[in-house]
């Protein structure tokens, strides 16, 4: 383990304490943290050679009754090889946004020529649905359903949860799209008002 990322991750651990001890008064014992320190580097590892990640990442814009949703690809050494943004004009619970963005994750990674993938997002309850092949009888169900289905066009692809530090990039992307009703698709570039954010999200898988 790079000792130089782990003192990077514990100085934003012990960041982040001082402000839940400020605004939350509670205070978490430095093992715990050093415990989560450790246990986040060893979640941030590259994928591998060949293998595209994929994240993706819903917002709602209540106010609007939007849903934005964005989607980020890159390869092993964190390049981005395309990106999308899209807004659906639908009321929706947080899991049925999630799933919905997983969904049209897969769609673009087919429509690019995307087909050895590790999809990963921060909604743990589509992934855990996703892998458990399971039906659902709820509407997100039929987002899961599809998306079990598209994935079977795929050679190789897997499907993960990460949290939301390593799925920053897409977040911002789904945030923008919930805002301003911004549809966009970026090959081999990456949307400007993301890059410092690309620059700062370390790889995972």
């Amino acid at each position: 383990m790079d000792d130089l990322n782990l003192m990077a991750v514990i100085a934003r651990r012990i960041w982040l304490r001082r402000n839940k001890l400020i605004f939350e008064s509670s205070f978490s014992h430095p093992q715990i943290m050093y415990s989560e320190a450790v246990a986040h580097l060893e979640e941030l590892v590259p994928p591998p050679v060949g293998l595209i990640k994929v994240n993706w990442d819903a917002s709602i814009n209540t106010i609007k009754e939007w849903v934005g949703i964005g989607i980020v690809a890159r390869d092993h050494s964190g390049n981005v090889l395309g990106a999308k943004s899209l807004t659906k004009k639908v009321v929706a619970t947080p899991k049925l946004a999630e799933a919905m963005a997983a969904y049209k994750a897969v769609i673009f990674c087919k429509d690019v020529g995307f087909y050895e993938i590790i999809l990963e997002g921060d909604a743990k309850q589509i992934v855990d649905d996703v892998n458990s092949r399971s039906p659902k009888h709820d509407v997100s169900g039929l987002f899961v359903k599809g998306i079990n289905m598209e994935m079977q066009g795929l050679r190789g692809v897997t499907i993960a949860h990460v949290n939301r530090e390593a799925n920053n990039v897409a977040h911002l992307l789904a945030k923008e799209a919930s805002t301003l009703e911004m549809d966009g698709v970026w090959l081999e570039e990456c949307p400007t008002f993301i890059l410092n954010a690309v620059l700062r999200e370390p790889l995972s898988s």
